[in-house]
């Protein structure tokens, strides 16, 4: 900034200016471990290739202006970091129990929020095997407890019906919740297992004694995943109720045509009637704070189009967060409509002006990495520009943090201070504002610093005349804004 006169002036700004791009936005990306999806590449790298990759995946998320991960750290009743309950992963090591050498997900969390995004733990809840031919270790709970296990589809899973497998399930998230300082837990769309043709699920044996007060057992399946879901809530909020829960459920609830409620399709999969996940109960009873449906269709899909179903969700949120997931993987796939560029960013743009929907979360890492016809390059220069702020959920913590203060430049540094209350915490970042000609306000940092390099927040920005910083606690609530010191 050498030659340039500052001229700075205090004021009170009043009035709301609008903003080149949404300020308050989920951004969110699945990364995926199933078979080495995404990470680790391989089951046989060391602890510092290991390392390595989590610092590539997050400086990439970082760069392209990303606020929040969902990382995959239970993918088959076996952990990416050391449990109690359950052994380490094989996809780690390629033996299941075989620990790394380190702890995988301390050094993800550690990693990630290093550079101000927000950690989701992932986990599946019920699946402990892919395949018919995997091995369990001889320590793992299937192996001394049979009795908690069906099979289904060559397939091993907890029993849903069971109370010890819910137990199970709870205290492996309370274990995560009490050790790690995750932002959010985080589940998909598997619950019961999607239906395979000509089998039935085997329960119902566990089934028989409820039989009087579940006649039939479709409700009693959905009443054992209602009492998973409400009692991890509890449990997770009792040790933090400033951590999120949520779900990225199949796209449908349910069809219209077989209950009022539901959305005008054709799917012949739903949560409700397949997987027996009720997630308008959890929404209106506020057992999960978010949901990220899977909308997986391209926009003229005829039986489950993407916009009518991001409608009814955020139709149906019942006040809470909406983030649409969006099928990365199928761009630029044999599909015709997938391979048209602007299928996905009409999707975002389409998100974008739906006044519920809180952001886009997309599946999955590499598919991100590949470029397909050029979206990863053209969200960074486009829509994803600018950095935007994890939008706040008041229901957890309406309390606004305190704002800065005495906003200076001096050495062509911007300058603030910031007098915490008792009652704040020690984790705020803060917000860099520019004002441009045009009316325009436009975050352009977040920061843990009380200074910046004015040279850093500008970049290549042109027209700015003017700057502004606010702080944002850690549960995403943003302060009023400081003075704004005007060029």
């Amino acid at each position: 900034m050498r030659g340039l006169v500052l001229i700075l002036f205090i004021v009170i700004f009043k009035g709301n200016l609008c903003s080149q791009n949404p300020t308050v936005e989920l951004r969110g990306a699945w990364v995926a471990t199933v078979a080495n999806i995404d990470w680790p590449s391989s089951k046989t790298l060391s602890i510092k290739e290991q390392k390595a990759e989590i610092v590539s995946i997050l400086d990439f998320y970082q760069q392209h202006n990303f606020n929040t991960l969902f990382v995959q750290v239970r993918p088959s009743a076996d952990t990416f970091y050391p449990s109690k309950y359950e052994p380490w992963s094989r996809y780690l090591t390629g033996s299941q129990g075989k620990g790394p050498g380190y702890n995988p997900l301390k050094f993800w969390i550690k990693e990630t929020h290093k550079r101000g995004i927000e950690f989701h733990a992932w986990i599946n809840p019920y699946r402990i095997t892919n395949s018919k031919n995997e091995k369990l270790h001889k320590k793992h709970p299937a192996l001394k407890h049979p009795e908690w296990v069906v099979t289904y589809g060559g397939k091993k899973y907890y029993n849903p019906g069971l109370d010890k497998c819910k137990a199970h399930i709870i205290n492996i998230v309370k274990e995560i919740v009490e050790g790690y300082e995750v932002d959010g837990i985080h589940f998909d769309d598997y619950f019961y297992p999607y239906p395979v043709g000509g089998e039935e699920f085997p329960d119902s044996m566990t089934y028989k004694p409820f039989k009087n007060k579940y006649p039939n057992i479709n409700d009693w399946r959905r009443e054992n995943v209602n009492q998973t879901i409400r009692q991890l809530n509890e449990s997770i909020k009792k040790i933090d109720p400033n951590v999120k829960f949520g779900v990225s459920p199949f796209g449908v609830w349910r069809n219209k045509k077989d209950d009022v409620r539901g959305s005008d399709t054709g799917a012949g999969v739903t949560n409700y009637d397949h997987l027996y996940a009720d997630v308008l109960k959890w929404l209106d009873e506020g057992w999960i704070d978010y949901v990220t449906p899977q909308l997986y269709w391209s926009t003229d899909h005829p039986a489950v189009p993407f916009e009518h179903l991001t409608r009814w969700w955020t139709d149906n949120a019942y006040g809470k967060s909406v983030y649409v997931g969006h099928a990365l993987y199928k761009l630029n796939g044999d599909n015709k409509v997938w391979q048209d560029p602007d299928q996905m960013v009409h999707q975002l743009k389409y998100v974008r002006n739906n006044p519920v929907a809180s952001g886009s979360v997309f599946f999955s890492h590499r598919h991100f990495k590949k470029n397909e016809l050029g979206f990863t390059d053209s969200l960074k220069v486009n829509l994803y520009k600018y950095p935007s702020l994890v939008p706040s959920m008041r229901w957890i913590d309406n309390h606004i943090p305190s704002a800065p203060l005495e906003l200076t430049v001096k050495k062509d540094q911007l300058r603030w201070k910031h007098k915490r209350l008792r009652s704040e915490g020690k984790e705020n970042r803060y917000a860099i504002y520019v004002f441009k000609k045009g009316g325009l306000k436009q975050l352009m940092l977040l920061t843990d610093k009380r200074k910046i390099n004015i040279s850093d927040v500008l970049k290549s920005e042109e027209d700015v005349f003017g700057f502004q910083v606010t702080t944002i606690s850690k549960t995403n609530n943003e302060s009023k804004g400081s003075n704004v010191v005007y060029l």
